[in-house]
């Protein structure tokens, strides 16, 4: 994924320190967001990737950044203040909807998914 559009008004008598706490606090309620996001994509996309066996299932990356105007630095999320099993759940989920893109082979007459077995998914 790309880095999420971050944007935070400063007043004046904001110091620099207390602006850069209130883009960490601001990013990281977009990245819960973020992180929130593969449970809506499994059950959206549900069933639609018809894989090739010879390549990996491909795993979308949730993006813990942001990107702040107007010169469009990346801001990196400071993960020290947040739960160290932050990205766990939201990494499984990720991985459980990658694996509900794929067809149903019973339902499906084409041969390249019936060679999806089990060694092919634990490769990949």
């Amino acid at each position: 994924s790309r880095p999420t559009f971050l944007r935070v008004s400063r007043s004046v008598e904001t110091s620099d320190h207390d602006y850069e706490r209130l883009k960490q606090e601001k990013l990281l309620v977009l990245c819960r967001r973020v992180l929130a996001l593969p449970v809506g994509r499994g059950m959206l996309t549900l069933g639609t990737l018809r894989p090739v066996p010879a390549e990996p299932l491909p795993l979308p990356e949730l993006c813990l950044s942001g990107r702040v105007p107007p010169t469009n630095a990346t801001l990196k999320l400071d993960v020290s203040n947040c739960p160290s099993d932050l990205k766990v759940w939201p990494d499984f989920h990720n991985g459980v909807a990658a694996g509900l893109r794929l067809v149903n082979a019973e339902r499906s007459n084409e041969d390249t998914i019936r060679q999806i077995t089990r060694t092919w998914i634990v490769y990949n």
